[in-house]
Formats: C-alpha cells, structure tokens, sequence
C-alpha cells in the first residue's frame, strides 16, 4: 500500500503501526511530490512462531525416543 501524503500525516500512520503489534514495515519514498509512504505487510512474527514449532516438535520427538 502506498500512501501519497504530507510529512505529518506520514508520521501520524508510521507511530499508529509502530505502536500496535502488527507484521508491517514502512518506508517513505522521497521520489515525487507529496512523498509516499509505502506500507509493506510481512511474515515475522509468522515465521518466529513457526521456528518455536519446530523447535517444540523436536523436543517432543526427543521426548517420546526417551520413554
């Protein structure tokens, strides 16, 4: 998503998605007139919770080899 907007309304969107949990990634673009923030969702938090998953499902494994 991009949003074409001044300086202040472009930091008002950047500090409201710094400030909830929420896989996005901002950037602004200085190219043009007003400047665009570009708004890009991304799998982070998917992908930490995911590594914890198989990690538990090793320990689990390792866990029934040993009963």
């Amino acid at each position: 998503m991009n949003i074409g907007a001044n300086q202040q309304l472009r930091q008002e969107v950047e500090n409201v998605i710094k400030s909830v949990t929420i896989d996005l990634k901002t950037e602004t673009i200085t190219k043009g007139r007003p400047y665009t923030l570009k708004i890009t969702k991304t799998q982070k938090e998917y992908e930490k919770l995911l590594k914890y998953w198989n990690e538990d499902t090793i320990l689990l494994e390792q866990l029934k080899k040993t009963c």
